[in-house]
């Protein structure tokens, strides 16, 4: 087993140049001999910018769960090139869009003559093979979750483990924005912003042929589901003009002000502070254990993804002056959907208090299908506090709005 696994790579790069319609095959092997192996088996197969490679997406195992990896490309008016990008995995797919009566070139003259800078969008889909289930209704029965991290770029990797909690035929879709974690962290600032933001999230959903979904915003993660749930509605029915439908949208840990939340967040340490009774070594370590992480050791997840974080654009301070505004009055036509159904979800503890997420009622309007819990003696990061819960929460309040 050990000679055979060590050759595996190899094996897979002398297919790719001899016979790419085997390789297929290869990913299957792949999977069957790291069962028995380790988690950090993984490793072996990793691509890494030293190693490019062509193959168009790769199988692995994570806490006993396949998944695939990609990116996607997308691209911003910027004057300078992205400092560093993992870009050597393959998109997924490659297939481009078109509608009846258009063709490749649709684009305004004006953007065409402009400069553009491409990046690199990473991906990981957790349970994979469902995602290109061919029977209708088994697809229409679990539809993926796509999971938007926060931040701002917080990468998403400490999200990963609420695909431990939710049934195993329900695709879960995670990805790293620009700037952060495997994505390409462009220098320009004009590259960043909340609305640059919602389309790639829009792109990233587009390119993996998305029919419907739902949506999961963690913290900052909420703020670009509500903004990219309300851009998708004031366009005309809450669905996407290339055919995608959002069939529920949750946020987890997110305000409806940043800078109350920033206030919130000044307000707390400074209790912390002055606290002797409670335990942690600083201000800051009294704060994370209270008010961010209340277990006694903070999940390598978690740690991992603040080691990677964006060096360019990042903390709650680049978006302090965003409030979240409701639906804008468009005069639509009876019969017209509105926004998809909400679930609102805080920590107890949570340094973004009930002042700074009691307003969501005002914002989605009396009409929302709108539901709130608050998960006791939890904080910030409820999904590492009480995994098991929150996963029963998610998946009950999603499997209501299917098909």
């Amino acid at each position: 087993k050990p000679i055979v696994t060590s050759l595996l790579p190899w094996l897979h790069l002398l297919l790719l140049r001899r016979r790419p319609s085997t390789v297929s095959a290869f990913l299957l092997l792949d999977v069957r001999v790291s069962v028995s192996l380790s988690p950090k088996r993984f490793d072996i197969f990793r691509l890494t910018p030293e190693r490019p490679s062509t193959r168009q997406a790769m199988m692995a195992l994570s806490s006993s769960r396949t998944f695939e990896e990609g990116t996607v490309s997308v691209k911003r008016f910027a004057s300078q090139q992205p400092s560093s990008a993992f870009s050597s995995v393959i998109p997924r797919r490659k297939k481009k869009r078109r509608t009846e009566g258009n063709d490749d070139n649709d684009d305004t003259d004006s953007k065409n003559s402009r400069a553009t800078t491409e990046l690199s969008m990473y991906y990981r889909i957790f349970n994979p093979d469902y995602l290109i289930e061919t029977d209708e209704a088994k697809r229409k029965e679990k539809a993926p979750l796509v999971v938007v991290h926060g931040g701002p770029s917080l990468p998403s990797q400490y999200l990963y483990s609420i695909a431990d909690n939710m049934p195993q035929d329900r695709p879960i879709i995670f990805y790293d924005q620009i700037g952060c974690g495997r994505s390409s962290e462009p220098r320009d600032i004009s590259s960043y912003g909340i609305s640059q933001s919602v389309d790639d999230l829009e792109i990233l959903i587009d390119e993996l042929e998305l029919e419907s979904f739902h949506i999961l915003g963690h913290s900052y993660g909420g703020v670009l589901a509500y903004e990219h749930a309300k851009r998708v509605t004031e366009r005309g029915n809450a669905q996407q003009s290339s055919g995608h439908q959002c069939l529920s949208v949750v946020l987890a840990n997110t305000p409806t002000n940043m800078q109350k939340g920033n206030n919130e967040w000044e307000r707390l340490l400074n209790e912390c502070a002055a606290d002797s009774s409670l335990p942690g070594a600083t201000p800051d370590d009294k704060f994370f254990r209270r008010n961010q992480c209340r277990l006694d050791d903070m999940p390598q997840d978690l740690s991992s993804a603040f080691n990677h974080c964006g060096k360019v654009w990042f903390g709650t301070d680049v978006v302090a002056d965003w409030v979240a505004k409701p639906l804008e009055e468009t005069g639509s036509m009876e019969g017209e959907r509105g926004l998809p159904p909400f679930l609102l979800i805080t920590g107890q503890y949570d340094f973004i208090t009930q002042s700074c997420t009691s307003g969501w009622k005002g914002v989605l309007g009396d009409d929302a299908l709108a539901e709130e819990t608050m998960m006791k003696d939890c904080s910030h990061y409820v999904h590492f506090e009480q995994p098991a819960f929150f996963g029963s929460i998610l998946e009950d309040f999603v499997s209501r709005w299917e098909a």
